[in-house]
């Protein structure tokens, strides 16, 4: 990543560890983006909790209308048991009116209220037909539900479809959130790499900037000795190669370290020095 070198205090010959900080970068443009990305992320999240308040009140008012249509059914089956109550006083009166107990106007007038009871209980129906519209077995089926027996789920199944549209945005506002949290944890990872860790434990060889240097991205920063491997180079005599194959055990002895090492041979030159006449063998030593 791009930036500019704030710390890099490490000298030529340090030893480093492997995952250690060595240098330190700053970007503000980065550091810019995840701000804006936190802002996004925070108005993502106040979409969806509006989102999921809407939906809420969705949810109830359909409850509520399912309730209303209960009650409706209630008023219909109420206003038919008063027009039966109605049909049987009408028959009574006819009876009576045979009899000269009762007048004209009184039939009349009651065959009067029987039609005013058949037209508002027309209407109540009219109107019950208007309020279940998106709320009938009919209508899970349009939507390739198929309505269960059970009233509870049914009732569920109603509310769901009522509420479709609110549960799209619901989604659609998780979706934004997700997204916003992906750009922050892009930008989280692009940050970290402006703490330049070493990628093995080894020594500080040459360092190519300092401190305040602006560094372009996928630059070279330093150049770190890998320790854990290292070869032993040994020359060895043209008449004592004979002796000498890859694999074959040694034990070298260094005298400035006071240190023995017990290796074997990984490498040998098929081509002699033309100056000194000797080939050259690594033996590796592996931490």
């Amino acid at each position: 990543v791009a930036g500019t070198l704030e710390a890099f205090s490490l000298k030529a010959g340090a030893a480093v560890k492997k995952g250690q900080i060595i240098a330190e970068l700053k970007n503000v443009q980065l550091e810019i983006q995840k701000d804006e990305y936190i802002s996004s992320l925070d108005s993502a999240k106040a979409a969806l909790d509006l989102a999921k308040a809407e939906l809420q009140e969705d949810i109830l008012a359909a409850e509520s209308k399912l309730l209303s249509i209960d009650k409706s059914r209630l008023a219909i089956r109420q206003k038919e048991l008063e027009l039966e109550l109605e049909n049987k006083t009408l028959e009574h009166q006819k009876e009576l009116h045979t009899l000269g107990g009762v007048t004209d106007y009184s039939i009349e007038q009651a065959k009067l209220n029987l039609s005013a009871s058949k037209t508002n209980i027309d209407i109540l129906k009219k109107e019950l037909e208007i309020s279940i519209l998106g709320f009938r077995e009919k209508d899970l089926r349009d939507n390739g539900i198929q309505p269960s027996s059970d009233k509870e789920i049914l009732k569920k199944q109603i509310i769901d479809l009522n509420t479709k549209r609110t549960k799209a945005k619901v989604e659609q506002a998780e979706a934004g959130v997700r997204a916003c949290m992906k750009q922050i944890e892009a930008v989280n990872i692009l940050i970290d790499k402006l703490h330049i860790k070493s990628p093995v434990e080894g020594i500080l060889g040459i360092k190519y900037y300092e401190n305040g240097e602006y560094i372009a991205e996928n630059q070279k920063l330093a150049t770190i000795i890998d320790t854990s491997s290292v070869y032993v180079v040994i020359s060895i005599q043209e008449k004592d190669m004979v002796n000498f194959t890859k694999g074959t055990k040694v034990m070298m002895n260094i005298p400035s370290l006071r240190t023995r090492l017990s290796s074997s041979i990984t490498e040998m030159s098929p081509i002699a020095d033309p100056q000194s006449g000797n080939f050259s063998v690594k033996v590796e030593d592996r931490k």
